[in-house]
């Protein structure tokens, strides 16, 4: 058996090659004591990751995404402005927003925005320079935010994530306009064996809630049961069905509510929160569903969702 490494294709290749005699039962009847077999298999596998894979991140920026990131950040921030959040409307952020960050509380957003280039640099890593690897990333409230399209330059990508906030106005979640845009965005996708054949993969960040009292009142496309004023709800979970309908692999982070006392969860969340991570679930592909709640949970669960990724584009040995 021979192994070679190819360092231009970035292939390892094995070849083997059989000889043997086997002793046949009825093969003495035309002169012939034993049958000779010859043959050769070749087989061959990538070096890391040699496919092609187009990665887009769906980044959830909205208001609920402005809870202390820990539960002693929660607590901080009400014992300081008596509030749950960081409320960031540019009329009162100075002292809802600006105070409790000087006062050195974290937020979820904070959470968020380290995870995600924490990602990026682990898909900088398996790429190696080999351009194999794209990235995109977009941010949703009440609307969806291109930060970056679909990209090599990794660093780019994650250059532009610095910039994952919080939005300054009366903001909501719309997760169903968002993944509408997606599925008109990221429309098929290939086997991974070609540039232009990448396996395609949605990656949705989100505490899986949709609101939409600031954004016209409309009543979530979720059927329910809904929160305060019918306003808000567990996502959908057909949102994600056009995109897997079109071979787009959907990979979902459900980053988890940090139940706090007061009528914000009570009356908003409280009524639906069992079917949050239900929903996310049944959103998802097979497989890629994961839910975390502190900062390094979340942090692990976004390398997890790419080295999840990264398994199912990676090449098997064929014969």
């Amino acid at each position: 058996m021979k192994v070679d490494y190819n360092s231009t294709t970035g292939m390892w290749t094995s070849d083997l090659t059989y000889n043997a005699k086997l002793a046949a039962s009825f093969s003495g009847l035309v002169g012939l004591k034993d049958l000779e077999y010859k043959g050769k298999s070749q087989a061959s596998a990538a070096k890391g990751n040699n496919a092609y894979m187009d990665i887009y991140m769906m980044l959830d920026i909205s208001s609920s995404m402005g809870i202390g990131a820990t539960d002693a950040d929660t607590a901080a921030m009400v014992k300081l402005i008596g509030c749950a959040f960081g409320c960031h409307e540019t009329s009162y952020k100075k002292q809802y927003y600006d105070l409790p960050r000087s006062k050195g509380i974290r937020m979820r957003i904070d959470v968020l925005r380290d995870a995600a280039q924490k990602l990026v640099d682990s898909a900088i890593t398996t790429d190696a320079g080999t351009g194999k690897v794209r990235l995109a990333a977009y941010q949703f409230s009440d609307k969806v935010t291109t930060l970056q399209t679909i990209t090599t330059n990794l660093s780019a990508v994650k250059t532009k994530l610095a910039a994952v906030d919080l939005p300054t106005y009366e903001d909501g979640t719309y997760v169903s306009r968002a993944m509408k845009q997606m599925s008109t965005t990221v429309t098929s996708s290939g086997d991974g064996s070609a540039s232009n054949k990448a396996k395609s993969f949605v990656f949705l960040i989100t505490d899986g809630v949709e609101d939409t009292i600031y954004v016209g009142g409309a009543k979530p496309s979720a059927p329910g049961p809904y929160g305060a004023w019918g306003s808000t709800s567990a996502i959908d979970p057909t949102l994600c069905n056009t995109l897997k309908a079109n071979g787009v692999t959907v990979a979902v982070l459900y980053t988890a509510y940090i139940k706090f006392s007061g009528w914000q969860y009570d009356s908003l969340v409280k009524p639906f929160d069992t079917n949050i991570p239900n929903n996310l679930k049944a959103c998802a592909s097979t497989g890629f569903f994961f839910q975390a709640s502190s900062a390094s949970e979340i942090n692990a669960a976004m390398l997890a969702m790419f080295q999840s990724a990264v398994k199912a584009t990676t090449p098997r040995l064929t014969n």
